[in-house]
């Protein structure tokens, strides 16, 4: 097996698991951003209900240096 074979299956083989990784990132994420009818929230500066119909309703505060959950 050529060296370059090689290479070119090791980055295959790399692209493919950063791949897997990233979509796993992504659906966890996606995961802890559940609307739970009649769940509150604080998404660091505004307080956030999520209503009967999975909508989820904020104040709307003006904020500095929060990192929101939706």
């Amino acid at each position: 097996m050529s060296t370059r074979n090689m290479f070119s299956k090791f980055f295959n083989f790399l692209f493919l698991l950063i791949v897997v990784i990233a979509t796993s990132l992504a659906a966890e994420s996606e995961e802890t951003k559940e609307c739970v009818p009649g769940k509150s929230y604080n998404d660091g500066c505004n307080d956030c209900t999520c209503t009967d119909t999975n909508v989820v309703i904020c104040t709307l505060m003006e904020c500095y240096n929060s990192n929101p959950v939706f």
